[in-house]
């Protein structure tokens, strides 16, 4: 019989097949070096299908950064539209307080990655697990961490750039759990991998690193993570902006439910006591994408002036309220005064008749 090449097993394991792309011999591992630089992986953080996430440490510096690294030739697009996109960023907003920073990008030979900066914390699941659950994060924490994340989603939309996998696992939470209620909680964006620019325009003037127009390009079926998609995404239409609000606004929903695995459905209100929540909500959810809010940094400004927003609907109800009661009184005062005319008039008629 013709020979037939040895099938994957725990002692052998095939490292090209003719149908895929070669799949490269480097690997990470706990103590490695980093080809040709000082920085020694200390900590494996998460794994997907571009390859693995690293922990390093500078061996001189001290310093600590995270590689992104990527095993297989057909999935360095990925990291390659990151580091573009990253970079359109950076020259028109420039390094933003709660957007994950690149530092190096290395293509050049295997192994393919990118070096970030290293966020001293948890992806928001993780961190609200650390924190007894999400039941247990205070109010205030999680509409402040849905704020930074929407200022980072608008200074990426102000420079073209729509994420498009906003999501728990992408949002990276930093704060000890003994300062649960520290307000220099702090929430960075990342992994910009799948996300594109909105028109051609904004990439006038920049090297692509081999892109022409997947940058801005709709896809012909929805990628992203299908819990957070908008519903026109899901229906074959082109990201927007305004598709990511929605899925930032499907985050916000399940940290109030108290589960971020809850998928939106038709009574997501019924989770949401509070009125003016549920009217932030509405306008991330609404189908019509023209309703939703014009930008993300409108939620975060509605979310972060919410005590405020409570007081001055509280006076409005109680203006209301007194305006019934006076309304109430006066229509008290004058249905007694009709009954005295009444009462008058029966009387002043009523007196001949008496009298005779």
């Amino acid at each position: 019989s013709p020979p037939a090449p040895p099938e994957t097993s725990e002692k052998a394991r095939r490292h090209a097949t003719p149908d895929e792309e070669p799949v490269l011999g480097w690997r990470p591992a706990l103590g490695q070096v980093v080809p040709n630089t000082k920085w020694v992986l200390e900590e494996k953080l998460g794994e997907g299908g571009f390859g693995e996430v690293w922990l390093g440490r500078h061996q001189v510096m001290k310093e600590r950064r995270v590689f992104k690294f990527c095993f297989r030739a057909d999935r360095v697009r990925s990291l390659k539209r990151e580091m573009t996109l990253f970079r359109l960023i950076k020259e028109r907003v420039g390094d933003h307080p709660n957007i994950v920073a690149l530092r190096e990008v290395y293509f050049d030979q295997p192994p393919f990655y990118v070096e970030m900066d290293y966020v001293a914390g948890k992806d928001l699941r993780t961190w609200c697990e650390a924190q007894g659950g999400v039941e247990r994060v205070p109010l205030e924490a999680k509409l402040e961490i849905v704020a930074q994340v929407a200022d980072a989603l608008q200074a990426a939309h102000d420079a073209g750039v729509i994420h498009r996998d906003v999501k728990p696992g992408n949002i990276l939470v930093s704060n000890p759990k003994s300062e649960i209620r520290n307000p220099k909680l702090e929430a960075k964006l990342t992994d910009f991998g799948i996300g594109q620019v909105v028109s051609e325009e904004y990439l006038a003037g920049m090297t692509r690193a081999g892109f022409t127009q997947t940058m801005m390009a709709p896809s012909s079926s929805p990628t992203g993570t299908q819990l957070y998609l908008a519903p026109e995404l899901l229906a074959g239409k082109p990201a927007s902006t305004r598709s990511d609000i929605y899925s930032l606004g499907v985050v916000l929903y399940q940290l109030i439910s108290g589960n971020l695995s809850r998928p939106l459905a038709t009574d997501w209100a019924d989770e949401v006591d509070d009125p003016l929540l549920r009217e932030d909500l509405k306008h991330c959810f609404t189908g019509k994408v023209e309703d939703r809010f014009p930008g993300a940094a409108q939620l975060a400004k509605n979310l972060r002036a919410l005590p405020e927003r409570r007081a001055a609907l509280a006076r409005q109800i109680a203006e209301r309220a007194a305006l019934e009661r006076a309304a109430y009184r006066r229509g008290i005062l004058r249905t007694a005064a009709f009954a005295l005319v009444v009462i008058l008039v029966v009387s002043l008629l009523a007196a001949p008749a008496i009298h005779q």
